[in-house]
Protein backbone atom coordinates (compact mmCIF):
# COMPACT_ATOMS: atom_id res chain seq x y z
CA UNK A 1 0.00 0.00 0.00
CA UNK A 2 1.45 3.59 -0.94
CA UNK A 3 1.37 6.72 0.87
CA UNK A 4 -1.79 7.94 -1.13
CA UNK A 5 -3.72 4.88 -0.43
CA UNK A 6 -2.95 5.45 3.46
CA UNK A 7 -3.71 8.99 3.53
CA UNK A 8 -6.90 7.96 1.99
CA UNK A 9 -7.66 5.86 4.50
CA UNK A 10 -7.35 8.27 7.43
CA UNK A 11 -9.32 10.65 5.79
CA UNK A 12 -12.03 8.22 5.43
CA UNK A 13 -12.45 7.24 8.90
CA UNK A 14 -11.91 11.05 10.30
CA UNK A 15 -15.19 11.55 8.29
CA UNK A 16 -17.05 8.79 9.30
CA UNK A 17 -16.11 9.27 13.22
CA UNK A 18 -17.04 13.12 12.39
CA UNK A 19 -20.82 11.99 11.36
CA UNK A 20 -21.05 9.28 14.03
CA UNK A 21 -20.07 11.98 16.82
CA UNK A 22 -22.78 14.66 15.27
CA UNK A 23 -25.90 12.35 14.80
CA UNK A 24 -24.78 10.94 18.69
CA UNK A 25 -24.53 14.87 20.30
CA UNK A 26 -27.83 15.69 18.17
CA UNK A 27 -29.59 12.68 19.49
CA UNK A 28 -28.87 13.14 23.39
CA UNK A 29 -29.58 17.16 22.85
CA UNK A 30 -33.16 16.73 21.63
CA UNK A 31 -34.36 13.80 24.03
CA UNK A 32 -34.59 15.63 27.07
CA UNK A 33 -36.61 18.66 25.87
CA UNK A 34 -38.84 15.87 24.41
CA UNK A 35 -39.38 14.18 27.91
CA UNK A 36 -39.74 17.50 29.76
CA UNK A 37 -42.08 18.64 27.75
CA UNK A 38 -44.31 15.77 27.77
CA UNK A 39 -44.10 15.95 31.87
CA UNK A 40 -45.19 19.47 32.13
CA UNK A 41 -48.32 19.18 30.06
CA UNK A 42 -49.71 16.00 32.30
CA UNK A 43 -52.97 17.11 33.83
CA UNK A 44 -55.77 15.85 36.14
CA UNK A 45 -59.08 16.93 37.02
CA UNK A 46 -60.51 17.51 39.87
CA UNK A 47 -63.84 18.58 41.99
CA UNK A 48 -63.92 22.31 42.48
CA UNK A 49 -66.97 24.72 43.57
CA UNK A 50 -69.20 25.97 41.09
CA UNK A 51 -70.42 28.67 43.22
CA UNK A 52 -69.81 29.57 46.97
CA UNK A 53 -71.08 27.16 49.01
CA UNK A 54 -71.59 28.16 53.25
CA UNK A 55 -70.67 26.65 55.74
CA UNK A 56 -73.14 23.74 57.21
CA UNK A 57 -74.46 22.59 53.86
CA UNK A 58 -74.94 20.09 52.44
CA UNK A 59 -72.86 20.09 49.18
CA UNK A 60 -75.15 18.87 45.85
CA UNK A 61 -74.29 18.48 42.24
CA UNK A 62 -74.95 22.32 41.33
CA UNK A 63 -72.13 23.46 43.68
CA UNK A 64 -69.88 21.28 41.98
CA UNK A 65 -67.95 21.60 38.45
CA UNK A 66 -64.69 19.12 36.99
CA UNK A 67 -61.47 21.34 36.22
CA UNK A 68 -57.82 21.13 34.69
CA UNK A 69 -55.01 21.34 37.09
CA UNK A 70 -51.28 20.45 36.70
CA UNK A 71 -50.21 17.43 38.50
CA UNK A 72 -47.57 19.07 40.49
CA UNK A 73 -50.14 21.62 41.59
CA UNK A 74 -52.36 19.49 42.80
CA UNK A 75 -53.75 20.28 46.19
CA UNK A 76 -53.76 17.56 48.84
CA UNK A 77 -57.08 15.97 49.83
CA UNK A 78 -58.61 17.03 46.75
CA UNK A 79 -61.00 14.42 45.41
CA UNK A 80 -61.13 13.23 41.27
CA UNK A 81 -64.98 12.29 41.14
CA UNK A 82 -68.04 13.74 41.85
CA UNK A 83 -69.55 11.31 43.60
CA UNK A 84 -66.78 11.50 46.11
CA UNK A 85 -68.21 14.92 47.42
CA UNK A 86 -71.60 14.73 46.86
CA UNK A 87 -73.54 14.69 50.40
CA UNK A 88 -71.20 15.79 52.58
CA UNK A 89 -71.48 18.68 55.23
CA UNK A 90 -68.95 21.96 54.32
CA UNK A 91 -67.39 22.63 57.85
CA UNK A 92 -65.47 25.66 56.39
CA UNK A 93 -67.09 28.14 53.58
CA UNK A 94 -65.98 27.58 50.36
CA UNK A 95 -65.47 30.13 47.62
CA UNK A 96 -66.22 29.72 43.75
CA UNK A 97 -63.45 28.02 41.73
CA UNK A 98 -61.65 26.73 45.24
CA UNK A 99 -61.28 23.12 45.41
CA UNK A 100 -63.12 20.81 47.48
CA UNK A 101 -60.81 19.50 50.32
CA UNK A 102 -61.08 16.90 52.92
CA UNK A 103 -59.98 19.47 55.33
CA UNK A 104 -63.31 21.77 54.79
CA UNK A 105 -65.45 18.83 55.11
CA UNK A 106 -67.44 17.43 58.06
CA UNK A 107 -66.90 13.51 58.74
CA UNK A 108 -68.27 11.36 56.44
CA UNK A 109 -70.50 9.31 58.48
CA UNK A 110 -72.46 12.53 59.01
CA UNK A 111 -74.45 13.40 57.05
CA UNK A 112 -77.63 15.34 58.04
CA UNK A 113 -76.15 19.20 58.37
CA UNK A 114 -77.27 22.01 60.75
CA UNK A 115 -75.40 22.80 63.51
CA UNK A 116 -74.73 19.77 65.05
CA UNK A 117 -72.94 19.01 62.09
CA UNK A 118 -70.30 21.99 63.14
CA UNK A 119 -70.04 21.22 66.71
CA UNK A 120 -66.36 19.65 67.58
CA UNK A 121 -66.49 16.37 69.26
CA UNK A 122 -66.81 16.21 73.03
CA UNK A 123 -67.93 19.76 73.03
CA UNK A 124 -71.36 21.45 72.91
CA UNK A 125 -73.34 23.92 71.41
CA UNK A 126 -74.84 26.68 74.09
CA UNK A 127 -76.96 29.75 72.87
CA UNK A 128 -77.14 32.81 74.94
CA UNK A 129 -79.56 35.83 74.74
CA UNK A 130 -77.55 38.60 74.68
CA UNK A 131 -78.00 42.70 73.41
CA UNK A 132 -75.92 45.08 70.62
CA UNK A 133 -73.40 46.26 73.63
CA UNK A 134 -73.12 42.51 74.96
CA UNK A 135 -72.81 41.17 71.64
CA UNK A 136 -69.91 43.67 70.74
CA UNK A 137 -72.56 45.76 68.63
CA UNK A 138 -73.28 42.73 66.50
CA UNK A 139 -69.54 42.25 65.44
CA UNK A 140 -69.62 39.19 66.76
CA UNK A 141 -69.90 36.52 63.28
CA UNK A 142 -68.83 32.49 63.15
CA UNK A 143 -65.79 31.60 63.74
CA UNK A 144 -64.88 34.54 66.13
CA UNK A 145 -62.92 33.73 69.06
CA UNK A 146 -64.80 35.47 72.60
CA UNK A 147 -64.18 35.75 76.24
CA UNK A 148 -67.29 35.53 78.53
CA UNK A 149 -66.81 38.04 81.42
CA UNK A 150 -69.52 38.16 84.44
CA UNK A 151 -70.59 40.68 86.77
CA UNK A 152 -71.97 39.29 90.10
CA UNK A 153 -72.71 40.01 93.63
CA UNK A 154 -70.55 38.30 96.35
CA UNK A 155 -72.47 36.10 98.88
CA UNK A 156 -73.15 37.53 101.87
CA UNK A 157 -72.35 41.42 100.82
CA UNK A 158 -74.71 43.31 100.01
CA UNK A 159 -72.73 45.86 97.58
CA UNK A 160 -69.86 42.82 97.28
CA UNK A 161 -69.80 42.83 93.53
CA UNK A 162 -67.35 41.55 91.33
CA UNK A 163 -66.24 41.20 87.61
CA UNK A 164 -64.36 37.83 86.31
CA UNK A 165 -63.27 36.81 83.31
CA UNK A 166 -65.08 33.18 83.57
CA UNK A 167 -64.22 31.43 80.19
CA UNK A 168 -61.57 32.38 77.80
CA UNK A 169 -60.65 31.47 73.80
CA UNK A 170 -64.22 30.06 73.04
CA UNK A 171 -65.23 29.36 69.67
CA UNK A 172 -68.37 31.02 68.34
CA UNK A 173 -70.95 28.94 66.45
CA UNK A 174 -73.36 31.21 65.05
CA UNK A 175 -74.58 34.92 65.77
CA UNK A 176 -78.40 35.67 64.58
CA UNK A 177 -80.49 38.04 65.16
CA UNK A 178 -84.54 38.35 65.89
CA UNK A 179 -87.30 40.67 67.21
CA UNK A 180 -89.00 40.66 70.83
CA UNK A 181 -91.94 42.08 72.15
CA UNK A 182 -91.86 44.06 75.59
CA UNK A 183 -94.81 43.85 77.96
CA UNK A 184 -95.92 46.80 76.10
CA UNK A 185 -96.76 45.25 72.53
CA UNK A 186 -96.28 48.35 70.88
CA UNK A 187 -92.61 48.90 71.97
CA UNK A 188 -90.03 45.99 70.29
CA UNK A 189 -86.76 45.73 70.74
CA UNK A 190 -83.82 43.70 69.07
CA UNK A 191 -82.38 40.42 70.45
CA UNK A 192 -79.37 39.04 69.31
CA UNK A 193 -78.37 34.95 70.37
CA UNK A 194 -74.93 34.00 70.02
CA UNK A 195 -74.10 30.28 70.55
CA UNK A 196 -70.77 29.52 71.44
CA UNK A 197 -68.77 25.81 71.31
CA UNK A 198 -67.87 24.87 75.21
CA UNK A 199 -66.77 21.87 76.81
CA UNK A 200 -69.72 20.22 79.60
CA UNK A 201 -67.19 21.93 82.37
CA UNK A 202 -67.62 25.05 80.37
CA UNK A 203 -71.34 24.57 79.96
CA UNK A 204 -72.16 24.30 83.52
CA UNK A 205 -69.85 27.83 84.18
CA UNK A 206 -71.23 29.41 81.02
CA UNK A 207 -75.11 28.66 82.45
CA UNK A 208 -74.66 29.76 86.10
CA UNK A 209 -73.02 33.13 85.18
CA UNK A 210 -75.81 33.95 82.97
CA UNK A 211 -78.69 32.73 85.83
CA UNK A 212 -76.73 34.91 89.00
CA UNK A 213 -75.21 37.63 86.83
CA UNK A 214 -74.57 39.71 83.86
CA UNK A 215 -72.12 38.65 80.99
CA UNK A 216 -70.66 40.11 78.71
CA UNK A 217 -68.66 39.04 75.34
CA UNK A 218 -65.01 40.16 74.73
CA UNK A 219 -63.79 39.42 71.09
CA UNK A 220 -60.18 38.28 70.69
CA UNK A 221 -58.07 38.66 68.12
CA UNK A 222 -57.16 35.62 65.43
CA UNK A 223 -53.67 35.86 66.26
CA UNK A 224 -54.25 35.29 70.31
CA UNK A 225 -54.79 32.47 71.96
CA UNK A 226 -53.00 32.63 75.23
CA UNK A 227 -54.97 32.85 78.18
CA UNK A 228 -54.97 35.46 80.64
CA UNK A 229 -55.29 34.51 84.58
CA UNK A 230 -56.82 37.32 86.85
CA UNK A 231 -58.19 37.92 90.01
CA UNK A 232 -61.38 40.07 89.02
CA UNK A 233 -62.44 43.19 89.92
CA UNK A 234 -63.81 44.61 92.90
CA UNK A 235 -66.05 47.75 93.69
CA UNK A 236 -63.24 49.17 95.83
CA UNK A 237 -60.21 47.82 93.64
CA UNK A 238 -62.28 49.88 90.77
CA UNK A 239 -62.61 53.21 92.63
CA UNK A 240 -58.74 52.84 93.14
CA UNK A 241 -58.05 53.54 89.46
CA UNK A 242 -55.67 55.91 88.78
CA UNK A 243 -55.32 56.54 92.47
CA UNK A 244 -53.19 59.68 92.96
CA UNK A 245 -51.00 59.60 96.41
CA UNK A 246 -52.10 60.84 99.05
CA UNK A 247 -49.49 63.46 99.68
CA UNK A 248 -50.38 65.50 96.79
CA UNK A 249 -54.04 66.16 98.61
CA UNK A 250 -52.41 67.14 101.76
CA UNK A 251 -54.00 70.94 102.77
CA UNK A 252 -51.04 73.42 103.95
CA UNK A 253 -52.57 76.46 106.27
CA UNK A 254 -51.96 79.32 104.16
CA UNK A 255 -49.42 81.86 106.13
CA UNK A 256 -51.05 85.32 106.78
CA UNK A 257 -48.99 88.38 107.11
CA UNK A 258 -50.22 91.10 109.79
CA UNK A 259 -50.20 94.13 108.05
CA UNK A 260 -51.15 96.14 111.01
CA UNK A 261 -48.86 98.81 111.74
CA UNK A 262 -46.63 98.36 114.85
CA UNK A 263 -45.55 101.23 117.14
CA UNK A 264 -42.58 101.25 118.76
CA UNK A 265 -41.98 103.11 122.09
CA UNK A 266 -38.31 105.14 121.60
CA UNK A 267 -36.04 103.94 124.11
CA UNK A 268 -34.54 106.22 126.73
CA UNK A 269 -31.42 107.54 125.81
CA UNK A 270 -28.26 105.63 127.24
CA UNK A 271 -26.60 108.40 130.00
CA UNK A 272 -22.87 107.54 130.31
CA UNK A 273 -21.28 108.00 133.38
CA UNK A 274 -17.81 110.79 133.43
CA UNK A 275 -14.42 109.02 133.74
CA UNK A 276 -12.79 110.32 136.63
CA UNK A 277 -9.14 111.52 136.56
CA UNK A 278 -6.75 111.72 139.22
CA UNK A 279 -4.21 114.35 139.07
CA UNK A 280 -0.95 114.27 141.32
CA UNK A 281 0.58 118.00 142.03
CA UNK A 282 3.70 117.93 143.52
CA UNK A 283 5.52 121.23 145.74
CA UNK A 284 8.55 120.24 146.47
CA UNK A 285 8.40 117.50 148.99
CA UNK A 286 5.13 117.69 149.15
CA UNK A 287 2.44 115.99 147.03
CA UNK A 288 -1.20 116.96 146.63
CA UNK A 289 -3.71 114.48 144.66
CA UNK A 290 -6.71 116.58 142.65
CA UNK A 291 -9.79 114.42 141.12
CA UNK A 292 -11.02 115.62 137.87
CA UNK A 293 -13.89 114.68 135.82
CA UNK A 294 -12.81 114.14 131.76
Amino acid sequence: MNKFSQFLFILLALALASIISLFTYRSLSTKPNIDQSATENITQNIVVAAADIARGSIIENQHLRMTKYLQDSIPPGSFSKLDQVVGRIVKQSILASEPILESRLVSADITKGGLAALVTKKKRAMSVKVDEVIGVSGYLNAGHRVDVLVSIQRKGEKEGYISKTVLENIKVLSAGGGIEEEKDKEKKKVINVITLEVTPEEGEKLALAVTKGKIQLALRSYVDSDDALTKGMTVDELLKSYHADEQMFVETKPVILNTQEVTQTPSPPVTRKKKSVIIAVMNGAQVAYIEGGK
